[in-house]
C-alpha cells in the first residue's frame, strides 16, 4: 500500500484513476490544480468537494496564476503545484491519469514537431515521484468502465475545441487514423512498448559493461543488442571477456580455451570433474548414504573400468547424437564442453546427470557394480 496524491481534474481519466488505485487499497488524496482560465471552474471544485466527501478522502485545491496560457509553461507550473502539495502533505507519489490514447497522441505530436528515437518512447510510466498507473489502458476502456458502473465525471469543454495542437491531433487526426485502421491505437502503443523494452536492454548492456570497466562504443552496444535472440552468439569485448547469448544467459563471460579431459575410474574409486562428483563401486552400505545425499545411482554389469571425458564431434548415446540432445535440453554451448561423459567399453552410458543409456538400470541391486553421480550445489 502506498500514499498517493492523485492529480484530479474531475475528468473521466482522473475519476477512473481514483477507482483503479482504490481497488489496490492505497491511501489516496485528491489534488485539483486550478488554472483560473475556464468559466466553469466553480463547478469543478464543487465536484471535487462532493467526490471527496462521498469517498471520504482528503482533497487539496492548488491555484495557478497564468498571465498568458501556454501548453508547456502551464504543464510545468501544474507539476510544480502538485509536487508542492505532495511534499506539504506527506504523499509518496503523484499519480496522473495519462492513458494509452494520451501516450499515442504524445508520440504523434513529437513526430510532427521533429524528434529522435527517445521522443518516440512516449510518456514514461514513472519519473521521480510521478507515476502513471493507467498508461496501458485505452480511453474507450475507461469510458466503458465508468458507464457500466454509473460513475459520473465532468468534461473540460476546452478539450473539444481545436485551438491547440494536441486538440487537433485528438479531435481530427486520430479519428482519421482509426478510419484507416481500427487497431491503430494498439499498434502504435505496441511500438512504444517495444521501443522502451529495447532501451531497457541497452541500459542493461551498458551497466554490465561498466561494472567490468570495459570500454565500448555505440556500434558495440548495437552489436551486443543485435544478438539478444541468437543462442550461441558471441561478441568479442577485449582480451579477457566476451558477450555471450545462450538459452538462459545473456551477458559477460570470461574467455575460455576448450580444455579436453580424460580420466580412468577404477572400481571403488571416486572423482570430481567440473562440479560433478562421481562414485564407481560395488554394492555396499555407502550406496544408501549416497541416495540420501541426492545422487543418481545406476547399475553397471560386467564392467570394472570406466572412462570419463568431455564430448567429441559425432558422440551419441542410444543412437541419439549428443548435439541434438543438448539442443533439446537447451544446454549452453559453454556447459556442453564441461559435462563429464561416462563410457563403459568405449560406449557412452551417462551424459553427466542429464541422460543415461538404456543399457544401464536406474535401480541398483545387491552384488552389482553401480555408478553414482551428483552435480554440486
Amino acid at each position: 500500500m502506498s500514499k498517493i496524491l492523485i492529480a484530479f481534474s474531475t475528468g473521466p481519466d482522473s475519476v477512473y484513476l481514483y477507482h483503479y488505485l482504490k481497488r489496490e487499497n492505497n491511501e489516496l488524496g485528491l489534488c485539483y490544480v486550478n488554472h483560473n482560465l475556464r468559466n466553469d471552474v466553480d463547478k469543478d471544485i464543487e465536484f471535487v468537494k462532493e467526490f471527496s466527501d462521498r469517498e471520504k478522502v482528503p482533497y487539496y485545491i492548488m491555484d495557478l496564476n497564468l498571465e498568458k496560457f501556454n501548453e508547456n509553461s502551464a504543464r510545468e507550473k501544474r507539476y510544480e503545484a502538485l509536487e508542492k502539495c505532495r511534499i506539504e502533505n506527506g504523499y509518496t507519489y503523484i499519480a496522473t491519469g495519462h492513458n494509452m490514447n494520451d501516450n499515442v497522441e504524445t508520440v504523434i505530436f513529437r513526430l510532427l514537431r521533429g524528434t529522435g528515437l527517445d521522443g518516440l518512447k512516449g510518456i514514461p510510466k514513472k519519473r521521480g515521484h510521478i507515476i502513471r498507473p493507467i498508461l496501458g489502458i485505452s480511453k474507450e476502456e475507461i469510458l466503458e468502465y465508468l458507464k457500466v458502473n454509473n460513475i459520473s465525471y465532468r468534461i473540460d469543454y476546452t478539450n473539444l475545441t481545436n485551438d491547440y495542437s494536441r486538440n487537433i491531433i485528438r479531435n481530427k487526426m486520430m479519428p482519421i487514423m482509426k478510419e484507416i485502421n481500427e487497431g491503430y491505437l494498439d499498434n502504435i502503443s505496441r511500438f512504444i512498448t517495444l521501443l522502451n523494452e529495447d532501451n531497457e536492454v541497452k541500459r542493461y548492456i551498458k551497466k554490465t559493461l561498466d561494472e567490468k570497466n570495459i570500454k565500448y562504443s555505440k556500434n558495440k552496444i548495437d552489436e551486443i543488442y543485435d544478438i539478444r535472440d541468437k543462442n550461441g552468439a558471441i561478441i568479442s569485448l577485449d582480451k579477457e571477456y566476451i558477450w555471450y547469448k545462450s538459452y538462459n544467459f545473456y551477458g559477460i563471460k570470461k574467455r575460455e580455451t576448450k580444455k579436453s579431459f580424460r580420466y580412468i575410474l577404477k572400481l571403488n574409486e571416486d572423482i570430481n570433474v567440473n562440479g560433478y562428483s562421481i562414485y564407481f563401486s560395488n554394492f555396499s552400505d555407502k550406496k544408501n548414504q549416497l541416495e540420501k545425499m541426492g545422487y543418481k545411482i545406476y547399475n553397471i554389469l560386467n564392467v570394472d573400468l570406466l572412462e570419463i571425458r568431455n564430448r567429441k564431434d559425432g558422440d551419441y548415446i542410444d543412437n541419439i547424437k549428443l548435439k541434438k540432445l543438448f539442443i533439446d535440453k537447451k544446454i549452453d554451448k559453454y556447459t556442453r564442453d564441461l559435462l563429464p561423459l561416462v563410457l563403459a567399453n568405449d560406449e557412452i552410458i551417462l551424459v553427466a546427470d542429464i541422460r543415461h543409456s538404456k543399457k544401464i538400470s536406474g535401480i541398483a541391486t545387491k552384488d552389482q557394480n553401480y555408478i553414482a553421480i551428483k552435480k554440486g550445489e
